[in-house]
């Protein structure tokens, strides 16, 4: 019996020019770059940094940030309530003594609040996208406005606590509806510093909440009226006042904005046809809200986003309390809430301009969580009379913490591509966030205030190492491109599923399929996604208790890195029945050079025809190799070939004079360019498998001319059935024993994805590609 191994591009007798010259192709035996031809372009929006976009990007700025900010900044009555609490208490004339609301009461009232705020954020959402923003908006204004004002009002624990709960209804689509209603006008990699900007104006809030609480405070007593009621009074007026205004000054969409040229309209709507929400598209349907829904990715976000939230939830609403415990009493208790929020304010916008500009706003997350946790971390060893010291903590656990959020959002909002999508899963971000919210309420405890809030700080400090952790690297891939595609960032680590299991990514090798992908030609793969169709590591996660923790795994094929995240990133979640559990000591690089190669090679394709000589040799095959570099012979020759044919773009006569006839078996292993010359390599009664990928289609097919009287013409399966019947341990065992030899041309680093990849797109690798994580 013999084999062809095949891995070089030749015209087929009968195949027209253009298919004979593919689209991109590998010699691996010759590692030399081919002529390339014009490859089919996907179409994606190539104008940014031109400078019409950076003009229209800034008109829109003038408009819509600055409206944006002030109308957040006027949420400022979200935490007035925190002042409330502590303003004038050294005199009986605060929020609790006011209304005869106990602390446990007033920690309900607090409660009330942020479960109306995560039961109403989705369907607020959903209202922004049917009435407008600018309607929307200013209508959520008017309410909240109202409300808070009526706060002014109370006079028991059950009028507080009716009125918090309709204020957390009205108030619940405020920051999910801007940060949805940014996605209709600018791209993934401009909104974290928008959303910065937008957020930061509550820290703003924060510092003027105790400016002006410390103002008001001397207001005490004026018209008969405790200064905490004025508090509540003066805060609501200005979003009563300016709704009316918002509702003619707010822009809804780039299609429909008066002070847009037609030519800017053009280029706002072709700058977001790909990366942004469309104001022109339909209403969400249930199978729009079904797709977010069962979009269990999404979760890993909610996750996270819970984590951040107890941190921002207590700052906002407690801080005046723990400057309290500081040592300051009174009113110089809220003059020295300002400086926490004033540079929080600095470091957010500062992080969130870095976290765009770099592309790693994951990362980005990641480093301020952990600088915040450690500012809480210290705040809670430290002794409770060392004020300064705990007070500097406290103005470094508030930056860290503010500052994760915008670009978590925004990394959120980067992963999703519809406009329904995009409204439901940020509202349902914000809305799992609001359980956190809730903690936030009951970790700092009156009755810590002579120790120094020490459970407040450890929950803050947990929670935000927590944030820090659920993060790893891995290369996404957001639109078809070149190999700067790959965008390495911070993604939330897989959660744990049943039927599943979470492997440690130690290496994967690069395959062929996965160039094509990148390059758009994979119609069935949606982006964003992160690539690679195998992935070698440790168990990290078994939940069905398949595998033991530390187990050395593989996985390839079966949907992996098409129907679901790949292998290129540090963890990947797999179902628990296509992995196949090793028993080895050979290196990582040579590992994970091993999954696909040595499956695809024992049942099919191979971007590495070397593998396939290697396997079919160890099966004492006779094996018939073909490169167009006559330099390449030894090394065919080393790998397991007895018969090396340069390749001069016809070889099926050549084969059978030195086969005597042709060969049994042939494996194609570059695509339908070479399948008819392969066809006529093979004896009666023989099989061709065709599993290469250059070139999908045959034009004018005909088989009854193409394929020889009685030979059997079948295709690759790469379905994770073929994965789990491939005797993996067996092969790895004869490359331990020097038995089987596979050649890895070069190894990179998992942040050197790009450079792997050019030099895969090259031909430069020479064998399999590995990339280390």
């Amino acid at each position: 019996m013999e084999v062809v191994t095949d891995s070089t591009v030749r015209p087929s007798p009968g195949v027209p020019e253009k298919m004979a010259k593919p689209a991109f192709y590998e010699d691996v035996e010759s590692g030399a770059p081919e002529d390339k031809v014009e490859r089919p372009t996907t179409s994606i929006y190539t104008g940014q940094g031109s400078a019409a976009a950076k003009v229209l990007v800034w008109r829109q700025d003038m408009r819509i940030i600055p409206l944006s900010a002030a109308i957040y900044l006027f949420y400022l009555d979200r935490s007035n309530i925190g002042n409330a609490k502590v303003l004038n208490d050294d005199t009986g004339d605060d929020l609790l003594d006011g209304t005869n609301m106990t602390t446990l009461q007033y920690t309900l009232a607090l409660m009330v609040f942020l479960i109306a705020y995560a039961a109403f954020e989705v369907p607020s959402n959903i209202m922004l996208k049917r009435m407008k923003p600018s309607n929307w908006i200013a209508f959520l204004m008017l309410c909240w406005g109202a409300l808070t004002m009526g706060l002014g009002g109370t006079r028991s624990f059950g009028s507080v606590t009716t009125v918090r709960f309709l204020l957390g209804m009205f108030e619940a689509g405020l920051f999910p509806g801007l940060v949805y209603y940014l996605t209709f006008w600018y791209r993934t990699e401009e909104r974290s510093i928008r959303v910065a900007l937008i957020l930061a104006s509550a820290t703003l809030a924060g510092a003027f909440g105790g400016v002006i609480a410390y103002g008001v405070g001397h207001m005490n007593g004026t018209s008969g009226l405790s200064a905490w009621r004025w508090l509540f009074i003066l805060e609501g007026l200005p979003s009563l006042l300016s709704s009316v205004a918002i509702s003619f000054l707010l822009p809804d969409y780039p299609e429909t904005a008066n002070w847009l040229s037609d030519d800017e309209k053009i280029l706002a709507t072709e700058r977001l046809r790909l990366e942004g929400s469309h104001g022109t598209t339909g209403h969400m349907t249930w199978a729009d809200a079904k797709v977010t829904l069962t979009d269990w990715g999404l979760y890993a976000h909610y996750a996270i986003y819970f984590g951040i939230s107890t941190p921002f939830s207590s700052l906002s609403l407690f801080t005046p309390t723990i400057t309290a415990g500081l040592g300051y009493d009174g009113l110089q208790a809220q003059l020295m809430t300002v400086p926490p929020y004033a540079v929080a304010y600095v470091v957010t916008v500062a992080v969130s301009w870095s976290a765009d500009h770099f592309n790693a706003r994951g990362l980005h997350s990641a480093v301020f969580a952990t600088i915040g946790a450690l500012g809480f971390l210290a705040s809670a060893v430290l002794p409770p009379d060392a004020y300064s010291q705990r007070y500097g903590c406290l103005i470094v656990g508030a930056s860290g913490a503010f500052a994760c959020i915008p670009p978590l959002l925004g990394w959120l909002s980067s992963n999703l591509f519809s406009t329904s999508a995009v409204g439901l899963a940020i509202a349902m971000n914000i809305s799992f966030g609001a359980p956190g919210q809730i903690v936030g309420v009951w970790i700092y405890k009156a009755d810590e205030k002579r120790i120094g809030y020490p459970t407040g700080h450890w929950t803050n400090a947990g929670l935000l190492f927590f944030v820090a952790a659920g993060c790893m690297k891995a290369a996404v891939v957001y639109e078809a491109g070149a190999p700067e595609v790959l965008e390495l960032e911070q993604r939330p680590v897989p959660k744990h599923k049943a039927g599943w299991v979470l492997i440690r990514i130690k290496a994967f090798g690069l395959n062929r399929s996965e160039l094509f992908t990148r390059q758009g030609h994979s119609p069935g793969v949606l982006f964003p996604r992160i690539l690679g169709i195998e992935a070698t590591g440790l168990v990290e996660e078994a939940p069905g208790g398949e595998f033991e923790k530390g187990d050395v795994l593989a996985t390839a094929m079966g949907g992996v890195g098409r129907a679901f995240d790949g292998g290129y990133a540090e963890f990947i979640r797999v179902p628990a029945g296509q992995t196949r559990k090793l028993h080895t000591k050979l290196s990582w690089d040579v590992l994970g050079g091993c999954g696909e190669m040595l499956q695809t090679a024992y049942r099919g394709t191979t971007s590495v025809g070397l593998a396939a000589a290697a396997i079919a040799r160890n099966l004492g095959v006779t094996v018939v190799s073909t490169t167009h570099n006559a330099k390449r012979e030894e090394l065919l020759r080393s790998s397991g070939a007895s018969i090396v044919v340069v390749d001069d773009g016809k070889i099926a006569e050549e084969v059978k004079k030195q086969t005597g006839g042709g060969v049994n078996k042939v494996l194609e292993l570059v695509g339908t360019t070479t399948l008819l010359d392969s066809l006529q390599c093979t004896r009666p009664h023989g099989i061709v498998c065709m599993a290469g990928m250059v070139g999908w289609e045959l034009p004018d097919f005909s088989p009854m001319e193409a394929i020889p009287n009685s030979v059997c013409l079948t295709s690759y399966d790469g379905g994770p059935t073929v994965f789990m019947n491939t005797p993996l341990q067996e092969k790895v065992e004869q490359i331990e024993k020097g038995t089987l030899v596979v050649t890895i041309g070069k190894t990179f680093r998992l942040d050197k994805i790009v450079e792997a990849h050019r030099a895969m797109e090259e031909n430069t690798a020479g064998g399999k590609i590995v990339v280390l994580t």
